[in-house]
């Protein structure tokens, strides 16, 4: 399309901000025409959100719409660029800073990727109309994902230029596993998460690492002893869906494809996955963690008990999948049925329980008046 072509331009270098011709500025430096630093723009006016800057181009569909990069605005020299470009091929063209960025209203501190996501939607709800062609540089990019997920009936392509879209989760997993799940909680809330990390057993965990590697059979690599390591081992799904797989017949699988992936919805999807299918093995519901619970490490010994719960199945079904020791879990008790033909229940209900007493053999020796000791000769 012609904007991909703007941006092939752009990443070679041919393609000049405003026209080709410079001119010379009052110090006699030369300056491209279309590297302004100021335009004239408008303003989004939101009822519960800060009021975005903006400037729009009037032209044909399908429009674009382009999202700068972090602390950059709507009249950095990609943005113009483009719009000089779309101006020269007759589309329309939307330019907008974020809240707290550039033009618009806002405190910059108080701005979070959330906000900035709904300010993206704003824009192509109330400025666009039709399908855009969404073109979103460094950190843009990233946003540029998000609003095509949300309205993807507004979005006709996406075009990328240095696109951050896995920038935000390596750098979140990066992060000690501490500060990457949650902050510092206080009063109650500590207390209650105190109580919970002292359930975690560490001489459980031990034997449940062995287990899994055992039971995967594959070249796992052992991970360092310690809560946060267990659940840094596990928090991506893949070791437990290959658990569950492997407690399965070959081609019977209940997860046919497991991937490695650094991306965060796509480890809690596989770990979905596996509490699903761990329910389905007969797991009950009381015993199965949260998702939040392992990959954000709000509670480990639920995975622990459901791991436990997990192990105590394979070995009560003995079909051969198990391996590894099997003292290693209890063994559930098993059902004893009982099968009784009508015939038997007909003559059951004839016979008086000794329950409800019987006057046989009944008589008053060794009976005494009220309040005497019984005499016993």
């Amino acid at each position: 399309m012609a904007v991909a072509g703007a941006a092939r331009a752009l990443w070679r270098g041919r393609l000049s901000c405003g026209s080709a011709v410079a001119r010379r500025t009052g110090l006699g430096f030369p300056q491209l025409l279309g590297c302004r630093q100021k335009s004239l723009h408008s303003f989004l006016n939101r009822t519960d959100n800060p009021n975005l800057a903006y400037h729009k181009l009037k032209g044909k569909n399908p429009g674009v719409v382009f999202l700068p990069g972090f602390f950059s605005n709507m009249n950095g020299e990609k943005a113009l660029a483009l719009e000089d470009y779309c101006r020269s091929v007759g589309h329309a063209f939307v330019r907008f800073d974020y809240r707290g960025c550039g033009s618009s209203e806002g405190d910059f501190k108080e701005c979070t990727l959330g906000k900035w996501r709904k300010d993206v939607l704003s824009v192509l709800d109330d400025l666009t109309q039709g399908p855009q062609i969404l073109v979103g540089s460094s950190l843009g990019g990233w946003l540029m994902l998000h609003a095509a997920i949300a309205r993807p009936e507004k979005v006709a392509a996406l075009v990328g230029i240095a696109v951050a879209a896995d920038y935000l989760v390596s750098t979140y997993q990066q992060l000690p596993v501490e500060m990457a799940n949650r902050g510092p909680s206080y009063g109650l809330s500590r207390e209650v998460q105190e109580k919970i990390e002292q359930k975690y057993d560490p001489e459980l965990e031990g034997r449940l690492v062995d287990w899994i590697i055992i039971q995967c059979g594959e070249n796992i690599e052992q991970p360092p002893p310690g809560r946060q390591h267990f659940q840094k081992w596990l928090m991506d799904g893949t070791l437990l869906c290959k658990l569950i797989n492997s407690l399965h017949p070959k081609g019977k699988e209940p997860i046919p494809k497991i991937t490695e992936s650094k991306m965060a919805f796509k480890q809690m999807e596989q770990i979905s996955q596996f509490l699903k299918a761990a329910e389905i093995y007969g797991i009950r519901t009381t015993d199965i963690f949260q998702t939040v619970d392992l990959w954000e490490g709000k509670d480990m010994a639920a995975v622990q008990r459901t791991l436990m719960a997990l192990g105590s199945e394979a070995v009560t079904r003995d079909d051969g999948c198990y391996r590894g020791d099997p003292s290693w879990f209890h063994r559930k008790a098993q059902k004893n049925r009982r099968g009784f033909s009508e015939e038997q229940l007909r003559q059951g209900q004839n016979v008086i329980g000794l329950q409800m007493g019987s006057n046989k053999g009944a008589s008053q020796s060794g009976m005494t008046g009220y309040g005497m000791p019984r005499q016993i000769i």
